[in-house]
């Protein structure tokens, strides 16, 4: 009668060691000291030092800052992000059954009273109000049109 060996020890373990890689010619195997007999090529040289004319300037924190270019905007307190599909993510809502016409601003971040205050110096009469627990800023009436072009001069 024969006997059959369970398939439990037939089956490779976690503990089997792996091929060398010199077993293993058709793999690739980047290490961190290339060997001589595989890369022919010569020793980088070591990296040269930035010019003082190079595009980044250094930072007296120790980084480095990219920069500004001569007649650009100040830096901003806020940010509108765009969304998934690459759009503004301002929004028309109609309240009341179409009554009352609001214009939302979501996904703002940093210090909307700015964001506010510049909406308001660009569109007088659109009496804008923070919802900050929602990070939206909301404009009474349908100012959609006019939202996203004042983003879009602002860069967003």
């Amino acid at each position: 009668m024969q006997r059959f060996r369970p398939l439990f020890i037939a089956l490779p373990t976690m503990r089997t060691r792996a091929a060398p890689p010199s077993a293993l010619p058709f793999l690739r195997f980047s290490s961190s000291s290339p060997s001589p007999a595989s890369n022919p090529s010569p020793a980088p040289a070591a990296p040269a030092e930035p010019k003082a004319s190079s595009a980044l300037s250094q930072d007296p924190a120790g980084g480095f800052t990219k920069p500004k270019k001569e007649g650009q905007q100040p830096e901003l307190t806020y940010f509108v992000p765009r969304t998934s599909f690459g759009e503004l993510p301002v929004y028309t809502d109609y309240k009341q059954q179409g009554r009352r016409v609001l214009t939302v601003i979501r996904k703002t971040r940093g210090q909307l009273t700015d964001l506010q205050h510049d909406i308001r110096k660009y569109i007088p009469e659109s009496h804008p109000y923070i919802r900050p627990a929602a990070g939206a800023l909301v404009l009474r009436g349908n100012w959609a049109r006019e939202v996203k072009e004042f983003l879009w001069s602002k860069g967003f």
